[in-house]
This record gives structure tokens, sequence and C-alpha cells, in this order.
């Protein structure tokens, strides 16, 4: 993920555990998880016998906020995407663990304490360019959002609704054949993009999570 400092690794695997929701204390479910700041372990109790312990790059329990995991942990890729690197930040757990809320936050009351890894960084990025434009350098900045399900591929930008070919290039990058890039300047008409393809998201109901998304 990003660029690679001296010394350390350029993928980094870190884990967020969220408190338990009201419902699940209403239903008796009990707090089995422990987060040791200091070890940077994920600590996982059972009714009977010996904890399982697993250590991670880094740990966070509830008491980071958005902000802190941004500025801790993708700040520094969205440094490396202005020295033209490339980096990623995939979000991995079981439905209603919190993915959507620490990727997307929330985007409607516009209160930027809410708001995800996502519109952090489009402002972040946005922010540099404005900083970094000058008569000799310009910057031009296109989004797509992809849909895979089921093996499939579709761009959730368009609104037909058709299958994708994932395909590589003589550079061995990955791209998905048809997708459509949009170009953006600003916050809002990335969001805006955001927002209409997140319409078009193939979600089921689960019993972790009433609109879970299907697709990744």
């Amino acid at each position: 993920m990003g660029k690679k400092k001296d010394g350390g690794e350029n993928i980094r695997v870190v884990v967020r555990c969220r408190n338990l929701l009201p419902h699940e204390l209403e239903q008796g479910h009990k707090q089995a998880v422990r987060m040791d700041l200091a070890s940077q372990q994920v600590i996982v109790q059972h009714p009977v016998g010996d904890p399982d312990t697993w250590t991670f790059d880094a740990v966070f329990n509830n008491t980071f906020t958005q902000k802190h995991i941004f500025t801790q942990e993708v700040l520094p890729l969205c440094d490396a995407v202005m020295q033209g690197y490339n980096a990623t930040v995939f979000a991995y757990g079981q439905s209603g663990s919190g993915k959507t809320y620490t990727m997307t936050g929330d985007l409607q009351g516009r209160d930027p304490a809410q708001h995800g890894m996502m519109p952090q960084v489009v402002d972040y990025l946005f922010n540099e360019i404005k900083k970094q434009t000058s008569p000799t350098k310009s910057f031009k900045v296109k989004v797509q959002y992809i849909e895979l399900y089921n093996g499939k591929a579709r761009c959730l930008l368009s609104p037909k609704k058709e299958n994708l070919e994932v395909k590589q290039n003589t550079a061995k990058n990955f791209y998905v054949k048809g997708a459509m890039s949009v170009e953006v300047t600003n916050w809002d008409e990335c969001i805006e993009q955001f927002n209409a393809g997140t319409d078009r998201r193939c979600t089921a109901s689960t019993e972790l999570n009433a609109h879970s998304s299907r697709s990744h």
C-alpha cells in the first residue's frame, strides 16, 4: 500500500474493532475481543480455554476517530500518490463489522468528523492539488467506480447493467475494459459520482446488516 519506506514494508494490515451495537446488547451478546494497543494485538476471549492472539501492524479500538485513522494510516498513502505511486485502501470484514462506516462514513450531514477514508482522501488530494498547481504544473482527476459481484465486473457510473471484462495491459496493470472514467474538479463533484454509483450497487438484507452490500 503506497510508497515503500526505507527498511519497511509497502503493505500494512491494521484492525479496527467497534463496540457492540444496542441491538446486540439487547440480545445478550458479550464483548469477546480486546485490543492491546501497546503490543498491536487482537485478543479474542473464549468461554472455555485460552484466548487467541494475533499481532498486526496496528490495531484501533473505539477511542480512535475517523480522523485519527485517516491521519495515521491513509494520509501517508495520499502523499505517495501525489509523488506518482499507486496506493490502495482495502476494507475486509464480515457483514455488519463497520466496513462501510470506516470507508465512507456519513456523507449526508456534511460533518467532516463523520467522513470515512474515501471522502477524506478526496478532500486531502484536492487541497494538495490546489497547493501544487502552478503555471508549469497542472492536474487532472478522473474517477471510476467498479462493482465486482459473483465474479463479474460492472461500471457503476454507467446506467447500463452490462458485464465488463477485466484485462491486463502490456505494463502488467489490470483494468476493466469499457469502464467509464469521469473527470472531477472538486470534492462535491466526486461525491456526486460516488453517490450515483452507490445507488446502483447490489445490496441485500442480512441478519447483521439491514442494507448490506453484496459487491466489492
